[in-house]
This record gives structure tokens, sequence and C-alpha cells, in this order.
């Protein structure tokens, strides 16, 4: 008697149990590099609000006064091409700045959302659930998308009750019911492995581009002053006082 006879499998049905099983490891490690890249997105998201709060909208601030500054001595000099490029230039500056700064209101308490264990914890299941590389078809790729957008946002929002809703909504879903011949699922899964190995990869890139951001560096430079009991933006935000006071001194000889 063969192994197939002794063991009731076919071979199809052997090789699907290892991929299976190494498919549900991939899902394990795509739900959590998922959640990795969501937490820190969010993480960046609010040191940005953070830092335009309480320092970029001083930027912008300074940055319109030297613009003022500049056209005031273009205005003087109007023969001067030269002075009149320098308040052209000054002035798109702090357009550009202003913009930057333009949603956050002044010195606003940005308030973080609520990261939890738990909520990080959902997060992970409805990814490894829900995963568009995991889709059967196009149609099923369309809804788990959907699925996993409205995902992203609750997490980031850290709406818990809808991370649960969706996480039901995928369980329940007739997607979720399988049944179809071995080899057939096989061929499927060897496919949903290359899926999730290749989203892996597009993962690790994203989150390389992001820790090489400035934005990223400035963060680790403010947590490391906080190691020390040092408020950076704090500082940051003083020293701009600063300059603001002395170019608001500037602008008012000029006037």
């Amino acid at each position: 008697m063969n192994d197939e006879s002794r063991s009731g499998k076919s071979p199809e049905e052997k090789e699907l149990e290892k991929k299976l099983q190494e498919l549900d490891a991939l899902q394990e490690e795509l739900g959590q590099a998922e959640l990795d890249l969501a937490t820190l997105q969010v993480e960046l998201r609010d040191f940005e609000r953070r830092y335009l709060g309480s320092v970029g909208v001083k930027y912008a601030e300074l940055d319109e006064i030297e613009a003022i500054i500049a056209e005031r001595v273009a205005a003087q000099a109007p023969q001067d091409r030269n002075a009149h490029e320098v308040a052209q230039e000054a002035r798109t500056k702090a357009e550009e700045s202003a913009r930057s700064a333009g949603d956050v209101p002044f010195e606003e308490e940005i308030q973080k959302p609520p990261l939890s264990p738990e909520l990080k914890k959902l997060y992970r299941q409805v990814a490894k659930a829900v995963h568009p590389d995991l889709a059967e078809d196009e149609s099923d790729r369309k809804r788990r998308e959907d699925l996993m957008a409205r995902a992203t946002r609750a997490y980031a929002e850290g709406a818990l009750d809808e991370l649960q809703e969706i996480l039901e909504e995928a369980d329940h879903s007739p997607e979720s019911v399988k049944g179809k011949d071995p080899a057939s699922r096989l061929v499927r899964v060897i496919r949903q492995i290359s899926l999730v190995e290749k989203r892996l990869e597009t993962i690790e890139e994203e989150t390389a581009a992001l820790a090489h951001s400035d934005l990223y560096e400035l963060r680790e430079y403010v947590l490391e002053a906080e190691d020390e009991s040092r408020d950076l933006l704090q500082e940051m935000a003083s020293h701009l006082d600063e300059e603001i006071a002395s170019a608001r001194e500037c602008a008012a000889s000029l006037a």
C-alpha cells in the first residue's frame, strides 16, 4: 500500500496543507506589517500636525513679515530689479508657508488617537482577514480593498467599534465560505502567497521611505529631547518668536 493510500490524501492535498500553513504564517506577518506601517503613518501625521501647530505657524508668520520687508525695500527702489526679484521670491515662500500651516489652528493642542493594544490587535485581525492580496477574483479584490480602506481610516481615528463591525462583516461574507477541489485551491493559495510576499516587500519599502523622511528625522530629534526632559518644539517656537519680534521691528522701520 502506497503512502497516498495509507494517508488517504492525494499529493495535491498534502501540498495544499503545507501551502496553507505557509500562507497562514505569511498572513500573520502581513497583518503585523500592515499594523506597523499604519501606526507609523498615524504617528507621523499627528507629529506633523503638532509641529505645524506650534512651529509651522510661526515660520509662516516670519515668512510673511520677511515678504513684507522685501516688498517695502523693493517699493523704495523701483529701478532695482534684484530687489523686486527678492520680493517676489519672498512672497512665494510666504504663501507656501501659509498653505502648509493654514489648516492647523495656532497653538492648538492636537490629541493623538488612542492607539490602544486592543485597537492594534483588532486592526491586525482585520488586515489578516480582508487583505486585498488574498482575493480570489476582481470582485473579491474590490470588496476587500473597500474593507481595508475603511479599516485603515477606523484605525487612524481610534474607532474600535468600526473595526469590530468590519471584522464581523468579513467573517460572515459569502466569500469567506470555501469548498473547491484541492488542485484549484492549491493554485490559488500559491498565487496568494506570491501576492502576500510582494505586499510585504512593498510595505518594507514604504516603511523605509518614511524612516528616511525629514519629518521622521525631526520626530526622532524631538523624542530624544523629550528623553532629556526638553521640549524641542517649544525651544524652536521660542527662537522663532525672537526672530519674529526682530523682523517686525525691521518692517516697522521701513513703513
